[in-house]
């Protein structure tokens, strides 16, 4: 009942006045309506709260799962970097003493690729998002742009992989070099 009480009581007076008296019944009956009423809009009230609870948690999660995406390409980006930069110190001191690099320079174009990988996924991060923004204001395009973004998405993801499999390699490839192996 969209009523107040205060509207309803007003309106059993307005049909009474003038009759002297109004059935306890009747009162009865508003006052059990009005209950019913408060009933329904506290039934609201709580699956209102439940609903934004819900919504509350999704969003958390969605943030958290775009902040160990963001940490995953900024670590394999460092990581391919880092290697690739003590692997270039290495090598200028080799090169320095007259030593030939041989498969070491696979090791740092594993690196080096490691490292582009990591980028390209901090594109394809960027793009996702702002596909799943559009969506999230643009209604009518919705699905397009959900789809779009989990494309990027999972070449972002892909790139990542890339990454990580770049530094396996390099690092393979250079602790074989420098123990001798190659």
């Amino acid at each position: 009942m969209s009523e107040s009480l205060e509207t309803q009581i007003s309106d059993v007076i307005r049909l009474h006045r003038g009759k002297g008296t109004v059935a306890v019944e009747t009162l009865e009956a508003v006052l059990a309506e009005a209950k019913d009423s408060e009933l329904i809009s506290h039934e609201r009230e709580i699956e209102r709260q439940r609903t934004q609870a819900r919504l509350d948690v999704s969003v958390k999660s969605y943030e958290h799962s775009v902040e160990v995406g963001q940490t995953a390409i900024r670590q394999s980006f460092l990581l391919n970097g880092g290697a690739g930069a003590a692997l270039l110190a290495y090598l200028g001191q080799m090169i320095s003493a007259g030593k030939e690099p041989g498969l070491l320079m696979i090791a740092l174009a594993a690196w080096a690729l490691g490292a582009f990988a990591a980028t390209c996924a901090n594109g394809f991060s960027f793009l996702a998002q702002s596909r799943y923004t559009e969506a999230a204001v643009n209604p009518e395009t919705n699905k397009t742009h959900e789809l779009q973004g989990d494309r990027w998405r999972v070449g972002a993801t892909c790139c990542v992989i890339t990454a990580l499999i770049g530094f396996a390699t390099g690092c393979l490839v250079a602790g074989g070099g420098l123990l001798g192996a190659w």
